[in-house]
């Protein structure tokens, strides 16, 4: 892996002049990065990609990770306490984008960079997407839109499915986590991705977008998880004790989704887990 790597950029070197070759390196770098510095390490069967939402899947109550690719704004890897896993955080990026090149966050370049020099064949591959386009646009677009959010779901669904399916005909066991519970009313807000409508109403929408998602998944033959019924009272409240930062899943939710990746046929997504679970120090 390294000497093809050096190989290809004697050979540039060799071609370009001097300055035009350090801007070419410095691109090729933030490439594979992360191949060079995590290459070596033992792989895990079990990787998960998504936004922030994978850092349950590493055991850790708080967010905690680390860069392994510069490519725009980042391919991070969360700290684990998981040894059976490893969870791939990609930015803020939506459900919907992901079957499209470009998007702010560039999630499809950055899959398709772990594509190429990270995914091994026959991986375990759990996509953890949506929390967000629940949280901040589906609500917002229907509005815009003049249409109920049961349409801009469907939409969301397709788009989603369909990129998945790309991962399922590369050969990979392509799994799906459907998105958790909303953020309480009463909790900060976060500025960057507010959230838009009340508690119940995004519970619903997430609801929708669950059944909707498990529907579909289950036609394409994808595997498809959630414990979002677990996570809400009969109110479509969000219950906060599983929520540790008021954004993102407790590790206390594993009492939830043990049972649930048993039951589908992937209990070694926890057979090495540690979990922590202080919430204390945790960003909210």
């Amino acid at each position: 892996m390294y000497m093809s790597l050096l190989e290809i950029l004697l050979l540039i070197k060799s071609i370009l002049p001097s300055q035009l070759f350090n801007h070419v390196a410095k691109i090729m770098c933030n490439f594979t990065y992360f191949i060079a510095k995590e290459s070596h390490k033992s792989r895990k069967s079990i990787v998960i990609i998504g936004d922030s939402h994978v850092n349950f899947f590493s055991g850790n109550e708080c967010l905690n990770w680390y860069p392994i690719s510069r490519y725009s704004g980042g391919i991070n890897k969360c700290r684990n306490h998981n040894k059976n896993v490893d969870a791939i955080h990609l930015g803020p990026a939506l459900a919907y984008s992901l079957n499209r090149y470009g998007s702010t966050t560039r999630a499809r370049e950055k899959i398709d960079i772990l594509r190429k020099s990270y995914f091994q064949k026959h991986d375990n591959i759990i996509c953890v997407f949506g929390e967000i386009d629940i949280r901040v646009h589906v609500l917002r677009q229907a509005e815009i839109n003049h249409v109920d959010y049961f349409t801009v779901i469907d939409n969301i669904v397709e788009n989603y499915v369909n990129f998945m399916s790309i991962l399922r005909d590369d050969g990979y066991n392509v799994w799906c986590w459907g998105p958790i519970a909303s953020q309480k009313d009463s909790w900060n807000i976060n500025l960057e991705y507010p959230r838009y409508g009340t508690e119940v109403m995004r519970n619903l929408a997430t609801e929708y977008f669950n059944n909707k998602l498990e529907m579909v998944c289950n036609e394409k033959n994808i595997g498809f998880v959630t414990i979002f019924p677990d996570l809400i009272t009969k109110e479509y409240q969000t219950k906060y004790e599983y929520i540790s930062d008021e954004c993102h899943l407790s590790q206390k939710a594993w009492e939830f989704a043990i049972p649930k990746f048993r039951k589908a046929g992937l209990s070694k997504i926890f057979e090495n887990l540690s979990i922590k679970h202080d919430s204390s120090q945790c960003n909210k």
